[in-house]
């Protein structure tokens, strides 16, 4: 149940991105109701901030807050500063669209400040861009340029970071490519010198069976030959003394 639940957010997050945002609310009313049975706090915490995103989306402002207020309540009550600072970012722009900007201006600091204290530089980078269109609204300008300068900062430092990654995964890949053919290439040698060895194992086995099968030949010929010799030598014997025995009898006569 609570696989079915992430799959649920994750493909509802596909669809938000895709700008399929009533697709995408379906699936997280879902996650939700999964979660609440679950009492998986935050599971729900993650899907009351999605949803609150969904409905601002959507235009539906009020069910935004609301969804979005419990979802603080429960990040107090776990201490889930990451996700509070992301909901607070959500209800910046809720209380900014209903026209509270000083409400805005609360919730925008507080979703700053627990960026910072978390070092988390995407919701620091979304937190200052929210925070700066505040500021510039109620006529702090020094404030707002402030929060501009970090803003920018903070989108450098991402972009830097995820230069790094992507070129960390592309030696990551070229290494694993190499070893790939590395290894490849060491199989395929290992094929070459196995086919090597049965060549010769075939050669010398075979070699040597000729080698008996004329061994054999020659014995057998050598053994008929004998035989041959023995017969003409046995047969010669006996004309020979058949021969004496004719010349005894004429000297004889």
């Amino acid at each position: 149940m609570p696989n079915l639940a992430l799959l649920y957010n994750n493909i509802a997050t596909t669809y938000q991105k895709q700008k399929k945002l009533k697709e995408a609310l379906k699936l997280q009313l879902k996650a939700i109701h999964i979660r609440k049975k679950l009492n998986d706090v935050r599971g729900l915490i993650m899907s009351l901030n999605n949803i609150g995103s969904l409905y601002t989306g959507l235009k539906n402002y009020s069910f935004a807050e609301a969804r979005l207020l419990e979802c603080r309540t429960l990040c107090y009550q776990i201490s889930y500063w990451d996700a509070l600072s992301q909901c607070y970012s959500n209800l910046t722009e809720v209380a900014d669209i209903f026209g509270r900007t000083k409400m805005a201006k609360v919730y925008a600091d507080s979703a700053l400040l627990l960026a910072k204290k978390s070092n988390y530089m995407e919701m620091i980078y979304q937190s200052s861009e929210k925070s700066y269109g505040i500021e510039k609204k109620l006529g702090n300008y020094r404030s707002a340029l402030e929060l501009l300068e970090l803003n920018v900062k903070m989108g450098d430092s991402i972009k830097s970071q995820s230069i790094r990654k992507e070129l960390y995964k592309k030696q990551y890949d070229y290494e694993l490519k190499q070893k790939e053919e590395l290894f490849v290439e060491r199989e395929a040698r290992k094929e070459v010198e196995l086919k090597r060895q049965r060549l010769i194992r075939y050669v010398f086995t075979g070699g040597f069976v000729i080698a008996v099968l004329l061994a054999l030949f020659i014995f057998k010929s050598l053994q008929t030959n004998r035989k041959k010799s023995k017969i003409i030598s046995e047969q010669k014997e006996k004309v020979e003394i058949q021969k004496e025995l004719i010349e005894q009898k004429q000297k004889k006569l």
